[in-house]
Protein backbone atom coordinates (compact mmCIF):
# COMPACT_ATOMS: atom_id res chain seq x y z
CA UNK A 1 0.00 0.00 0.00
CA UNK A 2 1.58 3.21 -1.41
CA UNK A 3 1.33 6.49 1.18
CA UNK A 4 -0.67 9.68 0.27
CA UNK A 5 1.01 13.21 0.34
CA UNK A 6 0.44 14.28 4.11
CA UNK A 7 1.29 10.45 5.09
CA UNK A 8 4.70 10.65 2.90
CA UNK A 9 5.82 14.21 4.30
CA UNK A 10 5.17 12.46 8.06
CA UNK A 11 6.63 9.34 7.48
CA UNK A 12 10.18 11.39 6.14
CA UNK A 13 9.73 13.21 9.20
CA UNK A 14 9.33 10.13 11.61
CA UNK A 15 12.90 8.91 9.86
CA UNK A 16 14.50 11.73 10.49
CA UNK A 17 15.02 11.84 6.44
CA UNK A 18 15.42 14.80 4.54
CA UNK A 19 14.11 15.82 0.86
CA UNK A 20 15.81 18.12 -1.14
CA UNK A 21 13.80 17.92 -4.40
CA UNK A 22 10.73 15.77 -5.44
CA UNK A 23 10.90 14.51 -8.92
CA UNK A 24 8.00 13.25 -11.35
CA UNK A 25 5.62 13.72 -8.71
CA UNK A 26 2.33 12.11 -10.40
CA UNK A 27 0.01 10.85 -6.79
CA UNK A 28 -0.85 12.61 -4.19
CA UNK A 29 -3.58 10.35 -2.59
CA UNK A 30 -2.86 6.40 -1.05
CA UNK A 31 -3.19 3.68 -3.51
CA UNK A 32 -4.31 0.56 -1.77
CA UNK A 33 -3.08 -1.46 -4.91
CA UNK A 34 0.04 -1.45 -6.70
CA UNK A 35 1.77 -3.98 -8.54
CA UNK A 36 4.93 -4.39 -11.32
CA UNK A 37 4.52 -1.37 -14.02
CA UNK A 38 2.81 0.75 -11.45
CA UNK A 39 4.64 4.38 -10.27
CA UNK A 40 5.15 5.01 -7.01
CA UNK A 41 6.97 7.23 -4.39
CA UNK A 42 10.54 6.34 -4.16
CA UNK A 43 13.18 7.86 -1.94
CA UNK A 44 16.89 7.79 -2.59
CA UNK A 45 19.85 10.00 -1.22
CA UNK A 46 23.14 11.46 -3.60
CA UNK A 47 26.06 12.89 -2.81
CA UNK A 48 26.99 16.08 -4.16
CA UNK A 49 30.00 18.13 -3.06
CA UNK A 50 30.45 15.63 -0.38
CA UNK A 51 26.60 16.45 0.91
CA UNK A 52 24.20 13.65 0.89
CA UNK A 53 20.99 15.37 -0.82
CA UNK A 54 17.41 13.50 -0.26
CA UNK A 55 15.35 12.86 -3.45
CA UNK A 56 11.77 11.45 -3.45
CA UNK A 57 10.99 10.30 -7.02
CA UNK A 58 8.10 8.60 -8.43
CA UNK A 59 9.34 5.85 -10.21
CA UNK A 60 7.37 3.53 -12.60
CA UNK A 61 8.26 -0.59 -10.56
CA UNK A 62 10.51 -2.23 -12.80
CA UNK A 63 13.82 -2.77 -13.56
CA UNK A 64 14.77 -2.86 -17.48
CA UNK A 65 17.67 -3.86 -18.47
CA UNK A 66 17.22 -6.23 -21.95
CA UNK A 67 14.02 -7.80 -20.53
CA UNK A 68 11.93 -6.99 -17.08
CA UNK A 69 12.39 -7.91 -13.87
CA UNK A 70 10.64 -6.34 -10.73
CA UNK A 71 12.51 -8.06 -7.37
CA UNK A 72 16.35 -9.20 -6.78
CA UNK A 73 17.50 -11.54 -4.02
CA UNK A 74 19.60 -10.51 -1.87
CA UNK A 75 21.64 -13.52 -1.41
CA UNK A 76 22.84 -12.62 -4.78
CA UNK A 77 23.40 -9.05 -5.41
CA UNK A 78 26.92 -8.73 -5.26
CA UNK A 79 27.58 -11.65 -7.66
CA UNK A 80 24.78 -11.40 -9.94
CA UNK A 81 25.60 -9.68 -13.39
CA UNK A 82 22.20 -7.59 -13.57
CA UNK A 83 22.42 -5.89 -10.44
CA UNK A 84 26.22 -5.61 -9.33
CA UNK A 85 26.26 -2.29 -11.13
CA UNK A 86 23.37 -0.76 -8.77
CA UNK A 87 23.73 -2.11 -5.59
CA UNK A 88 26.32 0.25 -4.23
CA UNK A 89 24.86 3.52 -5.57
CA UNK A 90 21.44 3.34 -6.72
CA UNK A 91 20.02 2.01 -3.28
CA UNK A 92 16.63 3.39 -2.55
CA UNK A 93 13.50 2.60 -0.13
CA UNK A 94 9.74 2.23 -0.84
CA UNK A 95 7.55 4.08 2.29
CA UNK A 96 4.58 2.04 2.43
CA UNK A 97 1.94 0.55 4.83
CA UNK A 98 1.81 -2.91 4.14
CA UNK A 99 1.97 -5.59 1.11
CA UNK A 100 0.24 -8.84 0.09
CA UNK A 101 1.04 -11.96 -0.30
CA UNK A 102 -0.76 -15.08 -1.53
CA UNK A 103 -1.45 -18.88 -0.74
CA UNK A 104 -3.35 -21.23 -2.18
CA UNK A 105 -5.02 -18.60 -4.35
CA UNK A 106 -5.99 -16.51 -0.90
CA UNK A 107 -4.59 -13.16 -0.35
CA UNK A 108 -3.11 -11.78 2.99
CA UNK A 109 -2.01 -8.28 4.19
CA UNK A 110 1.02 -8.22 6.05
CA UNK A 111 1.76 -4.90 7.83
CA UNK A 112 3.20 -3.68 11.38
CA UNK A 113 1.62 -4.15 14.54
CA UNK A 114 2.42 -0.40 16.17
CA UNK A 115 3.71 1.38 13.24
CA UNK A 116 1.47 2.88 10.55
CA UNK A 117 3.82 3.36 7.82
CA UNK A 118 6.83 0.95 7.51
CA UNK A 119 9.80 1.06 4.21
CA UNK A 120 11.06 -1.96 2.35
CA UNK A 121 13.35 -2.08 -0.20
CA UNK A 122 12.20 -4.14 -3.59
CA UNK A 123 14.83 -6.94 -2.96
CA UNK A 124 13.42 -10.26 -1.32
CA UNK A 125 15.29 -12.77 1.43
CA UNK A 126 14.30 -15.86 2.91
CA UNK A 127 11.31 -15.46 5.47
CA UNK A 128 12.19 -14.56 9.13
CA UNK A 129 9.51 -16.80 10.58
CA UNK A 130 7.63 -19.66 10.15
CA UNK A 131 4.40 -17.33 9.87
CA UNK A 132 5.47 -15.73 6.74
CA UNK A 133 7.50 -18.94 5.50
CA UNK A 134 3.80 -20.34 5.71
CA UNK A 135 2.45 -18.08 3.09
CA UNK A 136 5.81 -17.86 1.04
CA UNK A 137 9.83 -18.65 0.99
CA UNK A 138 10.21 -15.35 0.24
CA UNK A 139 9.63 -12.13 1.69
CA UNK A 140 10.98 -8.16 1.10
CA UNK A 141 13.56 -6.86 2.90
CA UNK A 142 12.25 -4.89 5.63
CA UNK A 143 14.24 -2.01 6.86
CA UNK A 144 14.31 -0.83 10.64
CA UNK A 145 14.87 2.77 11.25
CA UNK A 146 17.85 2.55 12.34
CA UNK A 147 19.12 0.70 9.19
CA UNK A 148 17.76 2.99 6.92
CA UNK A 149 20.39 5.33 6.68
CA UNK A 150 23.55 3.33 6.18
CA UNK A 151 21.21 1.85 3.57
CA UNK A 152 20.94 4.74 1.40
CA UNK A 153 24.22 5.67 1.72
CA UNK A 154 26.27 5.75 -1.53
CA UNK A 155 29.41 6.00 0.62
CA UNK A 156 29.37 2.36 2.00
CA UNK A 157 29.29 -0.57 -0.24
CA UNK A 158 26.99 -3.42 -0.33
CA UNK A 159 29.30 -5.61 0.95
CA UNK A 160 29.73 -3.34 4.13
CA UNK A 161 26.28 -3.00 5.00
CA UNK A 162 25.19 -4.64 8.45
CA UNK A 163 21.54 -4.98 8.08
CA UNK A 164 19.93 -6.48 11.48
CA UNK A 165 17.21 -9.26 10.93
CA UNK A 166 13.27 -7.65 10.72
CA UNK A 167 11.54 -8.91 13.62
CA UNK A 168 8.58 -10.62 12.21
CA UNK A 169 6.78 -11.02 15.35
CA UNK A 170 5.68 -7.11 15.15
CA UNK A 171 3.59 -7.90 12.35
CA UNK A 172 -0.44 -8.35 11.30
CA UNK A 173 -1.08 -10.58 8.73
CA UNK A 174 -4.69 -11.63 7.91
CA UNK A 175 -6.88 -12.66 5.41
CA UNK A 176 -7.98 -9.86 2.46
CA UNK A 177 -10.16 -9.91 -0.18
CA UNK A 178 -9.47 -11.75 -3.82
CA UNK A 179 -9.78 -8.26 -5.43
CA UNK A 180 -6.47 -7.41 -4.50
CA UNK A 181 -5.41 -9.94 -7.48
CA UNK A 182 -6.59 -7.14 -9.93
CA UNK A 183 -4.34 -3.84 -9.49
CA UNK A 184 -7.25 -1.98 -11.07
CA UNK A 185 -9.06 -2.67 -7.99
CA UNK A 186 -8.43 0.29 -5.73
CA UNK A 187 -10.10 1.64 -2.23
CA UNK A 188 -9.47 1.28 1.83
CA UNK A 189 -11.78 -2.16 1.93
CA UNK A 190 -9.13 -3.57 0.37
CA UNK A 191 -7.22 -3.97 3.52
CA UNK A 192 -10.02 -5.09 5.26
CA UNK A 193 -9.95 -8.29 7.01
CA UNK A 194 -12.43 -10.83 5.48
CA UNK A 195 -13.89 -14.36 7.12
CA UNK A 196 -12.46 -17.40 6.53
CA UNK A 197 -15.72 -19.70 5.08
CA UNK A 198 -15.76 -23.15 3.82
CA UNK A 199 -18.76 -24.47 2.20
CA UNK A 200 -19.45 -27.90 0.70
CA UNK A 201 -20.83 -29.07 -2.25
CA UNK A 202 -23.38 -32.02 -2.08
CA UNK A 203 -23.21 -34.84 -4.95
CA UNK A 204 -24.94 -37.66 -4.85
CA UNK A 205 -23.86 -40.85 -7.01
CA UNK A 206 -26.62 -43.26 -8.64
CA UNK A 207 -25.36 -46.81 -7.98
CA UNK A 208 -26.03 -49.52 -11.07
CA UNK A 209 -28.66 -51.43 -8.77
CA UNK A 210 -30.38 -47.79 -8.73
CA UNK A 211 -29.72 -47.17 -5.09
CA UNK A 212 -28.22 -43.28 -4.10
CA UNK A 213 -25.21 -42.45 -2.22
CA UNK A 214 -24.35 -39.14 -0.84
CA UNK A 215 -20.50 -37.56 -0.34
CA UNK A 216 -19.56 -34.04 0.21
CA UNK A 217 -16.83 -31.56 -1.75
CA UNK A 218 -15.36 -29.23 0.42
CA UNK A 219 -14.71 -26.17 -2.07
CA UNK A 220 -12.39 -23.55 -2.00
CA UNK A 221 -12.69 -20.83 0.84
CA UNK A 222 -11.97 -18.22 -1.49
CA UNK A 223 -15.54 -18.34 -3.51
CA UNK A 224 -17.38 -16.72 -0.69
CA UNK A 225 -16.32 -14.15 1.56
CA UNK A 226 -17.67 -11.81 3.83
CA UNK A 227 -15.45 -8.43 4.35
CA UNK A 228 -15.82 -6.95 8.12
CA UNK A 229 -16.84 -2.96 7.65
CA UNK A 230 -16.20 -2.48 11.63
CA UNK A 231 -12.88 -3.81 11.59
CA UNK A 232 -11.26 -1.11 8.85
CA UNK A 233 -7.46 -0.62 9.17
CA UNK A 234 -6.86 2.94 10.26
CA UNK A 235 -3.85 4.68 8.53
Amino acid sequence: MSLDHQDLVHWMEMHELPVDKVVNEVQRSSRYNIGPTTTNPVYFQIVESSCHKGMLEYMKWGFLKGYSTFNAKWETLSTSQLWKSSINQLRCVVPIQGYYEWKDKIPYYVSHKTENNRCYAIVTKDADSKELANLHKRMPLMLEKEDISSWLDPKIPFTHLEIKPFDSNHLNIYRVSTRVGNVKNEGSDLINKVRDITYFTKKIAMSANGSQSSSFKRSAPESITEEEPDKKMKK
